[in-house]
């Protein structure tokens, strides 16, 4: 179940349960109330916005929204569910799922071997593929992966939801490895990475959609990708207040692009599947994305 859409504070505001944004015994980007599990007098509870998981630092409770709401609440599991979907403006039928909530981290840390510097073989790899290496390290804070450790010979792509780092993926700048695109596992992100769209935050009512970063760095702001053309529904609830969306598969996925216009179509009522014919987004010409970009937002950004 997906607890990342959920309004902790719009609940929290509803239900008359003070809390707090910030204090000692807080960290960053959680929330502060009473405990309900103990006789808590200091706000020791802390619920992270992201994930809504809670821990209490006095009784040592721990757990998932869901079950937080249960407790509040004092109602049953299936209560809880029309609850999170109330207060994240979706349908409670799509809530189906009731396994746990994924572990997740509070802190997203670089690997060690990483570094802000781009090396020559990454500018090299950026060059290539038609990129200026310096207006992408700018833009996307994108970090080179160095030359050992599990990440060696990658970029390093970080990704962002309301200006915090979450997770990440890398690119394989070899183009020897099976494994094109690596992502940080879910049990080190803050969100798992298929439950975010990366380029997200520069998105603001209209929305194009790729299927990965580099189609995002050639096309700019506005684009999202997902990370492939295996999308999650988590993904497509992340857009549920758009009013117009435009998927831009590469030609191979004309398929999956019908599959996500159909799933978009639920919250959207303005859907459209943009067909390239000669190559996918992110080899595309500047001149053709200006022309492209005019067409589909008409300047909007």
């Amino acid at each position: 179940m997906d607890f990342s859409l959920f309004n902790l504070t719009e609940y929290l505001d509803d239900k008359q349960i003070p809390y707090v944004e910030q204090g000692k015994n807080l960290s960053s980007n959680w929330i502060g109330i009473q405990c309900p599990f103990c006789d808590d007098e200091s706000n020791h509870f802390g619920i992270n916005k992201d994930s809504k998981a809670y821990s209490c630092w006095r009784c040592g409770e721990k757990g998932t929204l869901s079950k937080l709401l249960m407790k509040i609440e004092k109602c049953s599991f299936e209560k809880s569910k029309k609850i999170i979907a109330k207060y994240s403006n979706i349908d409670p039928n799509y809530i189906v799922s009731s396994s746990p909530a994924l572990p997740c981290a509070h802190k997203v840390d670089f690997p060690i071997e990483s570094q802000a510097l781009l090396n020559t073989a990454v500018t090299n790899y950026l060059k290539k593929r038609n990129f200026d290496p310096e207006k992408i390290s700018q833009e996307y804070k994108i970090r080179d992966g160095g030359i050992l450790g599990n990440w060696r010979f990658r970029i390093i792509i970080p990704v962002f939801y309301k200006n915090q780092l979450v997770t990440f993926t890398s690119r394989d700048i070899t183009d020897q490895s099976e494994q094109r695109y690596k992502n940080l596992p879910n049990d080190q992100s803050i969100i798992p990475i298929k439950q975010t769209l990366y380029n997200l935050d520069t998105v603001r009512d209209r929305v194009a959609i790729v299927e990965g970063p580099t189609d995002v760095w050639r096309m700019g702001k506005g684009f999202v990708a997902t990370y492939g053309t295996q999308y999650t529904f988590s993904q497509v609830k992340l857009l549920r207040k758009m009013k117009q969306a435009f998927i831009m598969y590469d030609p191979e996925a004309i398929e999956e692009g019908g599959k996500l216009a159909h799933d978009l179509s639920s919250f959207i009522y303005d859907v459209q599947i943009v067909t390239l014919k000669k190559s996918d987004p992110g080899e595309m010409k500047e001149n053709d994305v200006k022309h492209l970009r005019k067409q589909i937002f008409q300047q909007y950004y």
